[in-house]
C-alpha cells in the first residue's frame, strides 16, 4: 500500500494489430484509465505521441506527478488476449509491481522489484471471459466499474 503512495509512472503494453491497425488499443486505453481512475490519477497536460507510444503526464490527489505510458507491441501469430504487460513504478523505478503475458499460454507472470525481501517471479492463470459476456455483465447490472472506466477515458480524452 506504501508503494501505491510513490508511483512515479504505470505502464500498459498491449498487443496491435498489422500496419498499426487499432487492434488490442481500446482495451488497453480502457484498462488504463480504469487504473487511472482507481488511483485517483487526473491528466496534467498534452500527451506525447511516439511510434507505438503514447506517455501522458498525470497528477495524483496530492498534486504528485505522474506519468502513464501505453504502449503497442506487435502481436506474434494469433497470440491470445490484449494486453501484454502492465507495470507500476515507484521510487524512480526501483520499486516495480509487472505482469507479463505469456504469447504461447493462457498464462502471465507476475515479477515484483522492491528494495525488501520478495517472492519469486509466479505464473497465474489468466481464464478467458469473452467479450459479449464481459459487456453482458456491464450493461445488465449497471456495472459501476464499467461506468467508472468510460467515464474516466472520457476524461483522459478530452485531455488529449
Amino acid at each position: 500500500r506504501a508503494d501505491l503512495a510513490q508511483l512515479d509512472r504505470v505502464e500498459v503494453d498491449y498487443l496491435g494489430g498489422e500496419a498499426g491497425a487499432p487492434e488490442g488499443r481500446v482495451e488497453a486505453v480502457y484498462y488504463l484509465a480504469w487504473l487511472a481512475s482507481r488511483l485517483g490519477l487526473r491528466p496534467s497536460g498534452e500527451p506525447l505521441f511516439e511510434e507505438g507510444t503514447v506517455r501522458s503526464p498525470a497528477r495524483d490527489a496530492e498534486g504528485r506527478k505522474l506519468e502513464l505510458v501505453l504502449r503497442r507491441r506487435p502481436r506474434r501469430g494469433s497470440a491470445p488476449g490484449v494486453l501484454s504487460r502492465v507495470c507500476l513504478s515507484a521510487r524512480g523505478g526501483q520499486t516495480r509491481y509487472e505482469i507479463i503475458r505469456n504469447e504461447e499460454r493462457s498464462v502471465a507472470e507476475i515479477r515484483l522489484q522492491v528494495g525488501r525481501s520478495c517472492p519469486l517471479p509466479t505464473l497465474v492463470d489468466l481464464p478467458s471471459t469473452g467479450a459479449p459476456d464481459l459487456m453482458d455483465a456491464a450493461l445488465r447490472g449497471g456495472d459501476r466499474i464499467f461506468r467508472d472506466v468510460l467515464t474516466s477515458a472520457q476524461e483522459w480524452r478530452r485531455a488529449s
